[in-house]
């Protein structure tokens, strides 16, 4: 008799299901004036552990940052661009959440204004009592995701995460007023080309009183270089002597000269000193600094030397280079700043086509005769029932339920001609109703309708760069270190030609060679008439194909 045995071995297979959430946050950051800078605040923002991918427009300072939220969070990036010395205000942050089944849940930030918060009864003796209570109650709303939410008691904001596919935006504030708050839906936090166009608008007017002020003193200084001396008479009493060494012209120059380097140029000032403690680098605003500064102190050093000692005739003075400079580079930064603006107003007047406020009917009290409520159309929200009045603007996107009527649609095919719209059709928002009474069934929120997906294409264009802007780029970052080693080489060979005789001159060496090097300086110094071409291509061409465009034009 043989006995077999068997011997049965389960294998049990355990799977690790890792989930990653990516957030992708814009912000308007200020300061950001020339190529260099925001060269010098990806590379800082690339550097950062967490940061997938950063993308700066020197043209309308928006910043685009996309993150891992389990690394790093907006707090943590608002610091980053702020210790390069920026201003940096956070317009929206969206957010995509991948787990190990390849699948995607996308989800949206919302900021609420609180109003007034008064805990219901019946949470007063063991519910809502702390701030942590109340995040804690938010969290448990369905569809809110994490982190749940952030409370600004300084502000009065309620920052909420949630996922529109599971609860809208109407709901949620519905859902937390339960709580206790008394809410209204911060609009700015909503939209950000507002904040862009006022961002700009403020910036502009601060370079606008630098631009009088250093008008005012540079246009006498520049006068007095170039015109004067053709006048016998005036140019007789501005070289008139007041003391040994120091002539009218020069007093004059030195003083007006003054308030243009130190008060017009702070600006420059900071962008130079920013650029090289925290980006360790030099920028475009580097060379101006150097240059003007250097004309300066030299001035100014030459003519109390001059004063000071009989054997030494008259000094150099250079006070009308840097006054002069430093005024056309302030017009500059003005016509760009204006630039900026122009660029944002894009964006805005895109959005002011869109309705503020839609017809919302209740089918919960009856279908055949629904309540009707005017709500603001950014409490609007997939499968809503909106009720459309001839003559207005169809808050969104959606499918017409009830009526016939012909619709405008000029403002997304440009043609003139009314279009008409039956049950089952599809309408757009912002588009108007002309003619008869209809109902729409939401299936985009304001916030995605196709209007919306439009202008966040422009934005998209005006931010992204074409090939040749980063082939720029990546010149700059190398164009700045280049041009001072230029210069100083000019400086010591000019110095050395005279000094050894091969050049006679009737001034100092140090005089004679300063003279080249401010004009290396001064010379490569970009123009800003890009910003001006830029500005009007992002108006006019294509949004849709972004950077292409501008890579494509003749």
């Amino acid at each position: 008799t043989t006995t077999t045995t068997t011997t049965t071995t389960t294998t049990t297979t355990t799977t690790t299901t890792t989930t990653t959430t990516t957030q992708k946050a814009s912000f308007m950051v200020t300061g950001v004036t020339c190529g260099d800078c925001s060269v010098v605040l990806e590379a800082r923002l690339n550097r950062t552990k967490g940061v997938l991918a950063a993308r700066v427009s020197a043209a309308t300072g928006r910043t685009d940052v996309t993150y891992d939220s389990t690394c790093i969070d907006v707090n943590c990036i608002t610091g980053n661009i702020e210790a390069l010395g920026h201003d940096a205000r956070l317009l929206t942050v969206a957010s995509e959440t991948h787990d190990g089944n390849n699948s995607i849940n996308s989800s949206v930030t919302t900021v609420f204004t609180i109003e007034s918060f008064d805990a219901p009864s019946s949470d007063h003796n063991s519910g809502i009592t702390t701030t942590s209570d109340v995040l804690y109650r938010i969290a448990d709303i369905p569809g809110v995701g994490l982190p749940p939410a952030s409370l600004d008691a300084a502000s009065t904001t309620l920052t909420v995460t949630y996922s529109p596919s599971i609860i809208g935006v109407r709901s949620l504030k519905e859902a937390i007023e339960k709580l206790g708050f008394t809410l209204s839906l911060n609009q700015e936090g909503l939209v950000g080309a507002g904040s862009m166009v006022s961002v700009h608008e403020a910036e502009a007017m601060a370079l606008r009183k630098r631009v009088w002020v250093s008008m005012l003193f540079g246009i006498p200084v520049m006068l007095i270089a170039f015109v004067i001396p053709y006048i016998p008479v005036l140019n007789n009493a501005f070289e008139h002597h007041i003391v040994r060494g120091l002539d009218v012209a020069t007093l004059v120059n030195w003083i007006l000269a003054t308030p243009i380097q130190f008060w017009v140029g702070d600006p420059l000032y900071v962008s130079a000193l920013r650029a090289a403690i925290y980006g360790r680098t030099a920028n475009m605003d580097t060379l101006v600094m150097l240059s003007t500064t250097t004309a300066y102190f030299y001035s100014m050093i030459s003519t109390i030397v001059a004063m000071s000692y009989s054997d030494y005739d008259n000094g150099e003075s250079f006070f009308e280079t840097c006054a002069i400079l430093l005024m056309l580079i302030m017009i500059g930064r003005y016509l760009e700043a204006v630039a900026k603006r122009g660029a944002s107003n894009v964006i805005a007047k895109l959005l002011t086509l869109q309705a503020t406020t839609a017809i919302l009917l209740h089918e919960t009290v009856s279908k055949l005769s629904p309540l009707d409520e005017e709500v603001d159309v950014a409490l609007v929200q997939s499968g809503d029932l909106l009720k459309v009045l001839p003559g207005t603007k169809i808050p969104t996107d959606g499918i017409v339920a009830f009526g016939t009527s012909s619709v405008n649609e000029s403002m997304i095919t440009g043609e003139p001609m009314p279009v008409v719209k039956q049950v089952g059709d599809v309408v757009y928002g912002s588009t108007v109703n002309q003619e008869g009474l209809i109902h729409v069934r939401v299936t985009k929120p304001a916030s995605e309708s196709t209007l919306a997906a439009v202008a966040r294409l422009v934005e998209e264009a005006q931010t992204a760069k074409p090939v040749v802007q980063r082939i720029a780029d990546k010149v700059a970052a190398l164009f700045v270190p280049v041009i001072l080693v230029i210069t100083v080489i000019d400086y010591g060979l000019w110095v050395l030609v005279v000094a050894t005789g091969i050049v006679s001159v009737n001034e100092h060496p140090f005089a004679f060679a300063l003279r080249f090097a401010l004009a290396v300086l001064v010379i490569s110094c970009p123009p800003v008439s890009r910003s001006f071409g830029s500005q009007r291509a992002r108006s006019c061409s294509n949004p849709s194909k972004k950077s292409r465009s501008a890579d494509s034009a003749k």
